[in-house]
C-alpha cells in the first residue's frame, strides 16, 4: 500500500503545475478554494501566530510555497519543509524570487532535526497536514520542536478534521470503528480537540483552540489549534 508521501507526490506532480492549490489538495469538489477563502486563512493565520517582522519561522509541510508566501510576507525569514520534490520545485519556480524563504526538500521531521542551531525558530506553522503523519511521528515532532527550540513560542497547526464532526460530515452512522484513524485516506486521521490537547500536553505544551473562520468552506467540520510555550 502506497503510503501517505507517495500519494502526496504522484498526486503533485500530475497537475499542471501553476495548479497551486490543485497541487496540495486545498480544493472543494475537484475545485480550487476560491481567493476569498485564502485570504480568510492567510488572515487566521497571521492573527493566530501573532507575527512580529523580526520573527523566524517554520513552516512544516509547506508544500508548493503559495500559503507560505502570503502568510509570511512580512517576518524576518522563513524556512519550509515539504517531502514532496515536484512541490518544493515549483515554490523554488514560482515563488524562490524572495530570498527570505528557503525551501528544503525532507521529511518533515528529518528536516527539522537537521536545522542549525542558528535557524532556531521564534514561530511554526502547519496547515492542512497534520491529520497525513502517522501519529507516532506527531508525538515525536511536537516534542523535538518543544524541547529543542525553547524561543519557538507559538506553533499553530491549522485546518484539522474534528473527530466529533466526523459522522455528521459523512452523514452516516454506520462508519467503521477505524475510520478517520488512516493518515493515507482522503482527509487523513481525524482529531478531537481532547485527543490533540493530550498529545500536546504530553509534550510539553498548552494549546489554544480556535474556530476557522466564518466563510471558510471547511468551518463546520474542521478547526486552528495553536501550541503555545507558557500558560494560554
Amino acid at each position: 500500500m502506497p503510503k501517505p508521501e507517495e500519494i502526496y507526490e504522484l498526486h503533485a506532480a500530475s497537475c499542471n503545475e501553476d495548479d497551486f492549490w490543485g497541487q496540495v489538495k486545498r480544493t472543494v469538489n475537484g475545485k480550487p478554494i476560491s481567493e476569498e477563502n485564502i485570504a480568510l486563512i492567510v488572515e487566521q493565520s497571521r492573527n493566530l501566530l501573532q507575527l512580529q517582522r523580526s520573527d523566524h519561522v517554520l513552516d512544516l509541510c509547506c508544500g508548493n510555497g503559495a500559503l507560505t508566501h502570503r502568510v509570511f510576507e512580512d517576518v524576518e525569514d522563513v524556512i519550509g519543509i515539504d517531502v514532496s520534490p515536484s512541490l518544493i520545485a515549483t515554490a523554488q519556480k514560482f515563488f524562490g524570487s524572495d530570498k527570505r524563504i528557503e525551501y528544503v526538500v525532507d521529511d518533515v521531521l528529518h528536516g527539522v532535526k537537521a536545522l542549525a542551531p542558528d535557524r532556531a525558530p521564534s514561530k511554526a506553522y502547519m496547515y492542512g497536514s497534520l491529520q497525513y503523519l502517522p501519529q507516532g511521528k506527531v508525538v515525536e515532532l511536537f516534542k523535538f520542536l518543544f524541547d529543542r527550540f525553547p524561543e519557538l513560542t507559538r506553533f499553530m497547526v491549522g485546518n484539522v478534521p474534528d473527530r466529533q464532526k466526523k459522522d455528521a460530515f459523512y452523514n452516516s452512522k454506520s462508519l467503521s470503528p477505524d475510520a478517520g484513524n488512516d493518515p493515507a485516506s482522503p482527509i487523513g486521521v481525524w482529531y478531537s480537540k481532547a485527543e490533540l490537547f493530550e498529545i500536546a500536553s504530553q509534550c510539553g505544551w498548552d494549546v489554544e483552540f480556535h474556530q476557522m473562520p466564518d466563510g471558510h468552506h471547511a468551518h463546520h467540520y474542521r478547526y486552528d489549534a495553536v501550541l503555545v510555550r507558557g500558560s494560554v
